[in-house]
């Protein structure tokens, strides 16, 4: 079994531009696509991640406060998250471990 890949914070950034422009229809836009990866230690803020994909991915120490709006989190395990204005209307389920 392969390990999961991990991103830094300014991949994450750079990931963050495509997807914008991918949700506004512009060239050179990419769907942000985070399944089965490990998102580690990672801010989320003043992104948005709507229609994203977070199927199967380990989330762990990451500040998660912007749009997740139909974003999917299918199968995705988070811990220790912070989710304080995490706006997530239509988004797939998600497995939350208590702590």
């Amino acid at each position: 079994m392969q390990a999961k890949k991990s991103i830094t914070q300014t991949e994450l950034g750079q990931i963050s531009e495509l997807h914008q422009l991918w949700l506004e229809g512009k060239p050179g836009g990419q769907y942000a696509d985070f399944s089965d990866m490990n998102l580690i230690n990672l801010t989320f803020e003043r992104m948005d991640f709507e229609a994203a994909s977070f199927r199967g991915a380990s989330i762990r120490d990451c500040r998660m406060c912007e749009n997740f709006t139909s974003a999917d989190f299918c199968g995705a395990e988070m811990h220790d998250v912070f989710a304080g204005y995490m706006a997530l209307a239509c988004a797939g389920p998600i497995s939350a471990i208590p702590i």
